[in-house]
């Protein structure tokens, strides 16, 4: 909310008024303002998936039948995951007015690196 104080008095400047009425910026009066003026949080891009939920039903089978072929010991076996961070992502969010049909979006950048997390077995 600092940041909507700063704005105001930077607007109320520019606008000529050297002793603006004190401004109270809060959750409060943000949520009425947005409700006053009807804007909404909308998704600018985004894409839908769906986990295959059939091939994650038959995995543990398929996981133990490797683990039974390799004959591998339970210190030869991770848990590991990966996740990547997306370094130049714009925000997939914005605020629109009711009167506004839709948002141009954007490709999403690709640019990114990955992590790899592993444990060892305890």
């Amino acid at each position: 909310m600092a940041t909507a104080k700063v704005l105001y008095k930077g607007v109320a400047i520019k606008m000529g008024i050297q002793q603006p009425p004190l401004f109270l910026a809060s959750k409060g009066w943000l949520d009425r303002f947005m409700a006053r003026h009807k804007v909404k949080s909308k998704v600018i891009s985004g894409e839908a998936a769906s986990a295959d939920t059939t091939a994650a039903r038959e995995y543990p089978a398929t996981l133990k039948n490797i683990i039974d072929e390799g004959q591998y010991t339970a210190d030869q076996i991770f848990n590991m995951d990966e996740t990547n961070f997306y370094w130049k992502t714009m925000p997939r969010h914005t605020f629109i007015t009711a009167k506004s049909v839709k948002v141009r979006g954007r490709k999403a950048t690709k640019e990114r690196f990955t992590l790899l997390f592993a444990r060892m077995p305890s």
